[in-house]
């Protein structure tokens, strides 16, 4: 991610709800609409990594009238802020993958980012984490699982290594996005798995490289090489094999779902809900779907932070209301 020049800015401007998004456009409901769809992966990324919302760094998206993809630019900024990400790109269709992968990358470099110097080498998100997290957030379980059905079969997967040293984004690859995919949903379901995905970013901004700092937080679960090689295989293997077909009963599909709403809430319900939904009595589908978002809105963690967020986001609306109208002037 490099500074780039940019054009003026859209006139219409629009702060999101927490503050951290600013998007201009030409039309104030584009803007709106951006800034809504923002916020809603904000959210399910720090569901996923099970993270309060104490954003530091403003990002600026601009959308422009041509229809080209998503560019990200990083620069650092004056005192009070660290760093400014911006995204310039056409409007498009939300919720387009390119955008959501951009918002996914944004993301998870401004928590990696957030505690280095300026200026100074920022941390390199890995494409497979980017990839991983986008499609996590951009369809449902039975839909991602066909993608990696159908893909995987095509050619031999690369190994877990081969993933990890990969730089190339694979923009248009299914293969590759989908293998992204599974090594991202197996990483999130080790023991521990949120927390870790949350210290490996920190690791990348120390390190500023992927496999070294895979290996700084992984190596009690992956001692060596060979290991992470085995529990790939076998993830690959489990998903392989893996029915889409709802071959469960309505009573058995009920006594399912009534066995894991009984569980206190926790992150680990929503991947049990979504294999549920694979095998579910197609009369309960729909349900378990609603289920899965009640657990989500429920997580106490999200509750016990709501007023926090709040004045936080309070407080920085302000600060980069202040900032931004510098330029507007």
């Amino acid at each position: 991610m490099a500074g780039v020049g940019v054009a003026a800015p859209p006139p219409a401007r629009v702060i999101s709800a927490s503050g951290q998004f600013v998007v201009y456009a030409d039309d104030l409901h584009a803007a709106s609409a951006i800034s809504t769809y923002a916020e809603h992966l904000k959210r399910q990324w720090l569901r996923a990594l099970e993270l309060t919302d104490t954003w530091r760094d403003p990002v600026v998206v601009v959308v422009q009238s041509n229809a080209a993809p998503p560019r990200l630019s990083v620069q650092a900024l004056g005192p009070g802020f660290h760093l400014r990400y911006q995204l310039d790109g056409g409007p498009g269709q939300l919720p387009e993958p390119a955008w959501r992968a951009a918002f996914v990358e944004i993301l998870c470099a401004e928590f990696a980012n957030r505690d280095l110097p300026v200026p100074g080498a920022l941390a390199p998100i890995p494409w497979w984490l980017t990839h991983g997290l986008a499609a996590e957030f951009g369809q449902d379980a039975e839909d991602r699982l066909g993608d990696v059905r159908r893909e995987l079969p095509v050619a031999p997967p690369p190994s877990a290594g081969a993933l990890l040293r990969r730089a190339a984004e694979p923009a248009a690859d299914r293969q590759l996005q989908a293998q992204a995919w599974l090594f991202t949903t197996g990483l999130l379901s080790l023991p521990a798995g949120p927390a870790k995905l949350r210290q490996l970013l920190t690791e990348l901004g120390a390190q500023k490289n992927v496999t070294n700092a895979f290996a700084a937080v992984y190596r009690q679960d992956f001692a060596d090489e060979r290991r992470l090689e085995k529990w790939w295989a076998l993830t690959l293997a489990e998903w392989r094999t893996s029915q889409v077909a709802r071959n469960l009963t309505a009573v058995e599909t009920e006594k399912a779902l009534d066995e894991i709403l009984r569980l206190p809430v926790a992150s680990a319900q929503k991947l049990r809900l979504e294999l549920l939904a694979l095998q579910a009595h197609p009369l309960y589908v729909d349900a378990i779907r609603v289920y899965r978002q009640a657990v989500e809105f429920a997580d106490p963690k999200l509750r016990e932070q709501a007023d926090l967020y709040r004045e936080f986001a309070r407080q920085q609306v302000q600060a980069i209301g202040a900032y931004l109208d510098q330029f507007d002037q």
